[in-house]
Parts: structure tokens; sequence; C-alpha cells
């Protein structure tokens, strides 16, 4: 399986729009293989962190990342990284997003 950055940021922002910005995955993971293993990943990189069995809350570090990419910046994001974008680490994502937004800030 590769990593699907798209996947990634959506499942985020499936936290984000929780009001107790927690989700539940069935401990099964042969009911979403793709699920499951891109949720391991949002933790591996602190942004997803386990609370239970089958819960997973956001982390501050994963709301930071959602802010860096903004509701509307990740169009911009991938303009300027181009063909990288699918296959980039997330904190370079997050690094890009900070620089648009510096930008557009005149910081």
């Amino acid at each position: 399986m590769k990593r699907d950055v798209e996947y990634m940021i959506e499942l985020l922002r499936k936290f984000e729009e929780n009001n107790h910005h927690l989700l539940f995955f069935p401990p099964d993971i042969s009911l979403n293989q793709k699920k499951y293993q891109h949720l391991l990943l949002l933790c591996d990189e602190g942004l997803v962190e386990q609370v239970s069995d089958s819960g997973y809350r956001i982390t501050g570090s994963g709301h930071d990342f959602l802010d860096s990419i903004g509701k509307n910046r990740l169009d911009e994001i991938k303009e300027e990284m181009k063909d990288e974008y699918g296959n980039t680490p997330l904190e370079v994502i997050s690094s890009v997003g900070l620089k648009i937004l510096k930008s557009k800030l005149g910081i």
C-alpha cells in the first residue's frame, strides 16, 4: 500500500469536524485496511493518537497541521509542489502551507 496524502488529510479533517475530536474504528482491521493503515501513519506522525482499543483523537500537532494547510490553501500547495505533492512527507506539505500563509500575511 502506498501512502495517500489526500486520504490522510481527509481523515484528519473528519477528526476536526467531530465535536469531541474523537473517532472510533473497530479493532478488526479487515473491515477497511486502507483506513486503518492510514490511521496508523497519522499516529506515526503524531497527528493522531490512540486513546482506547478503538478510539483515536486528533492531537495538537494534528490541529496545527490542518491550520497550516488551511481549508482553501491545499490547491495552492499542490500547485507549488507540482508532481512532488503526493510523495512528500506531511511535514513538508505543512511547511509549504505555512510559507504561503506567511506570504499572504506579509511576514
